[in-house]
């Protein structure tokens, strides 16, 4: 069910869904608007900064 909610709506690829931490997928779900696809790239572009010591 949350595999289809975040493909249909966000966007989110099958094997990317699988990769989001507890914390990460509470971050997508709870924001008051939602999140569009614009909004989840800057959110992807930002934590894989984050994981690659701000190097993005």
């Amino acid at each position: 069910m949350m595999l289809r909610f975040a493909v249909a709506s966000m966007g989110v690829m099958p094997q990317c869904f699988w990769q989001l931490s507890v914390h990460e997928w509470n971050v997508l779900t709870q924001t008051p608007r939602g999140m569009g696809q614009q909004d989840l790239a800057q959110l992807i572009e930002q934590i894989e900064g984050d994981r690659n010591g701000g190097n993005n």
